[in-house]
């Protein structure tokens, strides 16, 4: 059985995709309830913050993999 490799872009592209997805829905889901036009606004802004706190997270998680596969490749040539 073959296994296709998923890229980390591909799997960070994703994971916002599912969040910003889910953020949206829930934020329909209370207006929907509730009627309030605020709870576009605040999930507008909830959802912002959250996108940038994944993005912040990716690049940590980028950074971190790049200084790993850079120790690597150093003791593999050592």
């Amino acid at each position: 059985m073959k296994l296709n490799r998923l890229s980390v872009k591909i799997l960070c592209l994703l994971i916002g995709a599912g969040t910003l997805f889910l953020m949206l829905l829930l934020t329909g889901l209370f207006f929907a309830l509730t009627g309030n036009k605020m709870i576009l606004l605040c999930g507008a802004g909830l959802t912002a913050c959250a996108l940038i706190g994944l993005a912040f997270l990716v690049l940590l998680f980028g950074k971190r993999l790049s200084l790993f596969t850079n120790d690597l490749c150093r003791i593999l040539d050592a």
